[in-house]
């Protein structure tokens, strides 16, 4: 930019300082007197915490990519702890799910099988009985008793099936994408 120039925002820029605005015999030589005082920055900080600490002060000279103030890091550090302890908690998932079943939730499973196979037999067994007695008395067992029979015998074969499933799944573990 231009001597002249200079000048001209100078004075358009600081009214008050066109006085402060001497020419000298040379028209490219501008020669200013004074002080600009400007009070109002903006510094260029990411976040926006409060100023903690002003490392230089009015009228001191500062270089290029020195620091000048620092933030408050409190709420950064809230954040940092909370960054830690999800991750922690992740951690734990991954452990938990690289450990697979406990061995009591094994035998949890096996022994919800064990009972389901039990009523399932019981339950067969009773409806076998209830068979054969309409069988040789006719009118002895209704037809609702036998059709309730039949079907408690294959709601049990079903829940039997539903245990057997949750067991493979207890012993299986967990799925490899989950781990991953």
């Amino acid at each position: 930019m231009a001597p002249a120039k200079i000048s001209l925002l100078v004075a358009l820029a600081y009214p008050w300082s066109a006085h402060l605005v001497r020419r000298e015999q040379r028209a490219e030589e501008i020669v200013l007197y004074g002080n600009v005082d400007i009070r109002q920055i903006e510094l260029p900080f990411v976040d926006s915490e409060r100023i903690a600490e002003v490392m230089v002060r009015e009228g001191d000279r500062v270089r290029a990519g020195e620091v000048i103030a620092k933030l408050e890091t409190q709420r950064l550090q809230l954040r940092i702890l909370q960054a830690e302890a999800r991750a922690a908690s992740q951690s734990e998932s991954l452990r938990r799910l690289k450990n697979g079943t406990r061995p009591q939730e094994r035998a949890q499973a096996r022994a919800a099988l064990a009972a389901a196979q039990a009523e399932a037999a019981n339950a067969r067994s009773q409806y076998q009985r209830l068979l054969g007695v309409s069988g040789t008395n006719e009118g002895a067992v209704s037809e609702q008793d036998l059709d309730a029979a039949r079907a408690a015998a294959e709601m049990s074969e079903a829940r039997v099936e539903s245990n057997r499933k949750a067991l493979d799944l207890a012993l299986a573990g967990p799925r490899e994408e989950d781990i991953a």
